[in-house]
């Protein structure tokens, strides 16, 4: 509100509490010294109350003029203000503390105002009025007494009638519509019965008051709060206006302060009993259609039915489960309605109701059903039956409805998809390991052998006609093993061409008859296209069951084993697994070796170390550059990467590996953002030509917010050089992301060093075997000499490895090498 605005509203309201005080004075002219109504102090608790202490100056202003006009002295009008302002700070401290609402709406506010505010907070602002009245020598010790009385009744009627009239009408809008057609009719006639009165009995007009109350209560039904304000305004004017036309003795006065007074009690607990009835019928009504909204939306079907089982209330959903509309279904037995029978007794029907009852009241819980609905369809139903009560005693069921049709037809759906191949239909390889595992818990006959089967020549129709070819033949085929397996054993599709197949054989003999029917029937196998002939072999390893397995995996790996061994010999042929064949056992150990490392990080079994990378001029300082070597934890052994690298890269498993390295070298630089320090991540031959590795790699440097500078990723010469053109476009493209490389075992390719021009590194390593004996050999001496003038000529940083003594760490900072690494400096300690 801007200042001319309030200081307007200001001028307004303190007008208007002046006139209210000069009515007042008026009224108590007339009754000899008695003020019945103080209506200022009502303007005073309301303003005060809906708008706050800013309007304080209407208070002390107005009390002053009312001082004046009784030619009273300034203290007494500052008096009358303090004393007005600690009555409406009472007053609005009970409310506070009472918690009575704003809007006097519920029947306990509305007691406590009338009966606790309006009468307390008056006591005490007439008792300090009183006092400064007989400080001021107005009234003699003995009218004390008299003068608090009347001052306490007069400030309790101004709250009571004027102080809820301004707050409900204040800034509410009118029902002027009903104020005019009924309300100030019925006023009309009560005023003019009232004066009719008043001339007919001039002296005893004040007994025909309780006429009045019909008229308030009427007044409170018909506005409420806003109707009981206004009338008692009304009765208040008729009641002391009454004595205008003939005076009144004290008593009288006393008799109508209480008349008011309790009307004005009771016209607002009419008004508040009404708005909690009002109130009451709403939340009721409301809650009935949220319910009803809720049971005619959600996607359950609701029946609701009596003890009898007799239908009361169909919703939407169940109307659509069962085809029966409401109208047509009440009175119909739920079992007519809904006829449910069980999902494995499909013969029985059930009763809901009856199968509840008979449980007395348990609810027995949701269970699956079937029932035909209108169109005879079979559904699948989940139900779920409750109780409803009134008053404590129940008085039928409600029964809860799914259609879980669709589910079941999904669920079965999936379960196929998890257990069968896509494209060939056959079992896949989840399937499988359970049909193994089955097999090792139970007896089986002596030949029962399991075969892994691979395609021989699949991959050229793949590349010659394309997938979707392939897929034909695949299902060829599948059918082919199937028709010669299917009396004696289960088939299962595990990879692109590759076939695991159960013969559960009476003999060895039979199994290895079934076998090669098998090869012969692929061999014998044509498939025509376009003029074209496509003919197949069928690598197969066999392996059989003995009943010593520890595991599907264990047999798996056997048969597989076998397999790897007949395509090494020349592929469509058979070959039996024997733990005597050293092939097979290195084959079956590398095998082992692959699912170890699998296994190592799924459970997180690798671990990383590092070793330092120093300058060879200060090599008593903590190194700048640390090299990331990876170990495989074994129980409390830990493995060198000799034992397990040369495997992971001939069976393709590298990429895995380096990228586990790269990702918690990450992670620990993450974790350590406070050290400078490059980290060299050595990288395979695998990574290096895999363009999707370093995708991941550029990923994870933005996931994990790793300055691309603190990296540095070392390649073997002989890798670096197998593709020199694509390897030094890889190395540029993350050049310019600002990664760095080093060229490790520089030196083993020693007859030609001139694609150091072409591969863009900034590091060079020295073939460590040169290093170590480069005291003892002369010709290590002249390699490592040359290939270090080559980097210093190249302007790359040169890094001799391998270092145990201080004899070869004296040679080398002759030969002017930048940076050492060794045993010398530091042993591999765990990357921390």
């Amino acid at each position: 509100m801007s200042h001319l605005r309030y200081f307007i509203s200001l001028i307004l309201l303190t007008l208007l509490y002046h006139i209210s005080a000069q009515l007042g004075l008026f009224i108590s002219v007339a009754y000899g010294d008695v003020t019945p109504l103080w209506i200022p102090s009502g303007i005073a608790l309301a303003v005060i109350w809906m708008s706050g202490w800013r309007w304080l100056p209407m208070i002390l202003i107005g009390e002053l003029i009312a001082a004046y006009s009784l030619d009273q002295s300034t203290l007494s009008g500052l008096w009358g203000g303090c004393v007005q302002c600690i009555e409406v700070f009472v007053a609005l401290k009970l409310i506070r503390w009472l918690n009575i609402g704003d809007s006097l709406a519920t029947l306990r506010d509305t007691f406590l105002f009338f009966t606790l505010v309006v009468l307390l907070a008056p006591a005490l602002s007439a008792g300090l009025g009183s006092v400064n009245l007989y400080l001021q020598q107005e009234i003699p010790e003995t009218e004390f007494l008299s003068s608090w009385l009347t001052w306490w009744l007069g400030d309790s009627l101004g709250l009571a009638v004027v102080a809820p009239l301004l707050k409900f009408w204040w800034r509410h809008k009118l029902p002027m519509k009903v104020i005019i057609e009924k309300w100030f009719l019925v006023t009309l006639i009560t005023v003019g019965v009232l004066f009719t009165i008043f001339q007919f009995f001039p002296e005893r007009g004040w007994l025909f008051f309780f006429l009045l109350i019909p008229y308030v209560v009427f007044s409170s039904l018909l506005l409420g709060r806003q109707g009981a304000s206004l009338s008692l305004w009304v009765l208040t004017c008729l009641v002391l206006g009454e004595g205008f036309l003939h005076i009144a003795d004290d008593f009288t006065v006393a008799i109508k302060m209480a008349f008011i007074g309790s009307c004005s009690i009771t016209g607002f607990i009419v008004a508040a009993v009404l708005h909690e009835q009002q109130a009451t019928q709403k939340l009721l009504s409301s809650e009935k259609q949220k319910a009803q909204t809720t049971l005619y939306t959600i996607s359950d079907g609701v029946i609701t039915t009596d003890l009898e089982g007799k239908v009361l209330f169909l919703n939407p959903k169940a109307e659509e489960i069962t085809g029966w509309k409401q109208q047509k279904a009440i009175s119909e037995s739920v079992l007519t309605v809904c006829p449910l029978f069980e999902t494995k007794n499909g013969d029985k029907t059930l009763h809901p109701v009856e199968m509840f009852l008979a449980n007395k009241g348990a609810t027995p819980g949701q269970y699956c059903y079937q029932f035909p609905n209108s169109e005879g369809e079979i559904r699948h139903i989940d139900s779920r039956i409750e109780p409803w009560y009134l008053n404590n005693t129940m008085q039928g069921t409600v029964i809860v409805l799914r259609d879980v049709t669709l589910d079941k037809q999904l669920q079965r759906k999936l379960e196929y998809q998890a257990y069968h191949d896509e494209t060939t239909g056959l079992k896949n390889r989840r399937a499988l390991n359970g049909e193994i595992k089955q097999l090792l818990d139970g007896p089986f006959p002596d030949g029962t052998a399991l075969l892994y089967l691979d395609l021989d020549q699949f991959k050229l129709i793949n590349d010659t006609c394309g997938h979707e070819v392939g897929d034909k033949v695949l299902i060829e085929i599948a059918s082919l093993i199937l028709s010669i397996v299917k009396p004696f054993g289960f088939v299962a599709r595990v990879s692109g061409d590759e076939f695991a197949i159960i013969i559960r054989g009476e003999t060895k003999k039979q199994s290895e008859d079934i076998t090669e029917s098998i090869r012969s029937a692929i061999l014998e196998y044509r498939f025509q296209l376009r003029g074209m002939s496509f003919s197949l072999g069928a690598s197969i390893g066999m392996t059989f069951i003995t009943g010593n397995e520890r595991s599907a995996a264990d047999v798996l790996s056997r048969a597989d084993v076998a397999c790897h061994q007949a395509k090494e010999d020349g592929r469509n042929r058979i070959r039996t697994f024997h733990t005597t064949d050293k092939g097979m056992q290195k084959y079956h150990s590398e095998m082992e070796w692959i699912s170890q490392l699998k296994t190592a990080l799924e459970d997180n079994l690798f671990v990383l170390y590092q070793q330092g990378i120093f300058e060879i001029h200060a090599t008593d300082q903590p190194p700048k550059i640390r090299e990331v070597l990876i170990r495989l934890r074994q129980g409390n052994e830990i493995i060198g990467p000799g034992a397990f690298l040369p495997i992971a890269e001939r069976y393709g498993f590298m990429t895995t590996i380096d990228l586990w390295v790269v990702k918690t070298t990450f992670e620990h630089i993450a974790q350590n953002r406070d050290e400078e320090i490059l980290y060299n991540v050595n990288i395979s031959g695998q990574s290096l030509n895999d363009h999707s590795f370093f995708e991941s790699i550029t990923q994870l440097q933005r996931e994990y917010q790793i300055p691309p500078y603190s990296i540095c990723f070392e390649v073997t010469e002989n890798v670096a050089l197998i593709d020199l053109d694509r390897t030094s476009d890889t190395m540029r493209e993350l050049i310019n992301l600002g990664f760095q490389f080093a060229l490790d075992d520089f030196g083993s390719g020693f007859a030609n060093h001139a694609y150091l021009e072409r591969l863009p590194v900034q590091y060079v390593k020295l073939d460590g075997q040169f290093v170590r004996n480069i005291n003892e050999d002369e010709a290590s001496l002249i390699i490592v000499e040359s290939l270090a003038k080559i980097s210093r000529i190249k302007k790359i940083k040169c890094v001799a490895e391998w270092i145990e003594t201080k004899e070869v760490l004296t040679t080398l900072k002759s030969l002017e090498v930048d940076f050492v690494q060794g045993y010398l400096f530091q042993k591999p300690e765990i990357l921390k």
